[in-house]
């Protein structure tokens, strides 16, 4: 048997686990994803409460729509992804913007400064998307389902609020 052939049955096993609401298969589940899924969420959501909140929300959210999951379409993590990312939009937008810092360096010093700089949560899940994932502008644009001209103005606006004026 292939390494590939495992996790697909592996992932077969937990998909049907999570579609008949098996309770070990759920705390599988949660343990393994939630680290990765996590790290996502606290990198957008600068509040840990309101991160763990949404990370609970997104499991939730997994769990009920099993059954849209296709395996052909996308690879099971992307899938949750998604779904992490667009609960951590619709968290943030209960604030209208939030802090991304960033050291920048002036001409009279050479030591870091910190600055705040004010980034949309659209702009930080498209820069995420681009930076962290390497996805294009047309795949972050099918992801989010969001237009493809919003999605590259976003990310051009993102990118020169968090690059250096001098």
């Amino acid at each position: 048997m292939k390494q590939n052939d495992v996790v697909n049955s592996e992932l077969l096993r937990l998909l049907n686990g999570l579609k008949s609401r098996d309770e070990a298969t759920m705390r599988e589940f949660y343990d393994e994803y939630s680290p990765p899924l996590y790290g996502l969420l606290i990198r957008i959501i600068p509040n840990v409460k309101k991160a763990e909140d949404v990370l609970l929300k997104v499991f939730k959210k997994a769990c009920l729509e099993i059954d849209s999951y296709n395996n052909k379409k996308e690879p099971f993590f992307i899938w949750l992804y998604v779904i992490a990312i667009r609960e951590a939009i619709e968290a943030l937008k209960s604030f209208p913007y939030h802090d991304f810092k960033r050291k920048t360096r002036t001409n009279n010093t050479t030591s870091p400064i910190t600055q705040t700089v004010q980034l949309e949560a659209i702009e930080q899940a498209v820069i995420s998307l681009s930076y962290y994932k390497h996805l294009t502008c047309p795949q972050i644009s099918e992801l989010l389902q969001l237009p493809l001209l919003l999605v590259t103005k976003k990310l051009k606006s993102g990118y020169c609020k968090l690059l250096p004026s001098n």
